[in-house]
């Protein structure tokens, strides 16, 4: 699975053609989440680079990126706090995590939500609700994201023995 995120100017389309594209990756052994930066419109994609890699004998899958204000947002699921029945490289059924980036995809912060990389990452606050966020029990399936605007985006995932799906929004914050 694999998405394209521009990441010129602030997530509005029409930046200068640089792109980024976020997708799993089992070049490990266990599946992780890499990227590739195109700066021609995606004609042409430079080298892999790691953004997301799970503890060991876990795995991450099923990458998301949006621009959010010129941070870039990447959503995943992954195995790394939950035992799943499909085994070590099954994340369909996990956590929902996110990580974030400020500098063009160069560095990310760690750990998933609310987590920072040094003091240059931002930070994200669920905006309203109650509901659990980080899936620690599991049961998250395929999450997404949805741009909202500068500041400010929508989370959504389907959750085992839920009728509906799960929304969250959630605001960048220093």
């Amino acid at each position: 699975m694999m998405t394209i995120a521009d990441i010129a100017g602030d997530g509005e389309r029409g930046g200068n053609g640089t792109l980024l594209c976020v997708f799993e990756s089992t070049e490990s052994g266990m599946f992780s989440i890499n990227r590739v930066i195109s700066r021609d419109d995606g004609y042409t994609w430079g080298e892999r680079r790691r953004v997301y890699t799970a503890a060991p004998r876990k795995s991450a899958g099923a990458p998301q990126v949006i621009n959010v204000g010129g941070t870039l947002v990447v959503s995943f699921m992954t195995n790394e706090d939950v035992e799943m029945p499909g085994g070590a490289s099954s994340v369909d059924g996990g956590q929902m995590k996110i990580v974030t980036s400020i500098d063009g995809g160069q560095t990310w912060s760690t750990g998933g939500i609310g987590s920072k990389h040094g003091t240059s990452q931002k930070a994200l606050a669920v905006v309203g609700g109650d509901r659990e966020v980080h899936g620690e029990l599991g049961g998250i399936h395929w999450p997404g994201l949805y741009r909202l605007d500068n500041d400010s985006f929508l989370v959504f995932y389907s959750r085992a023995g839920w009728a509906a799906g799960v929304s969250h929004k959630f605001k960048l914050a220093w």
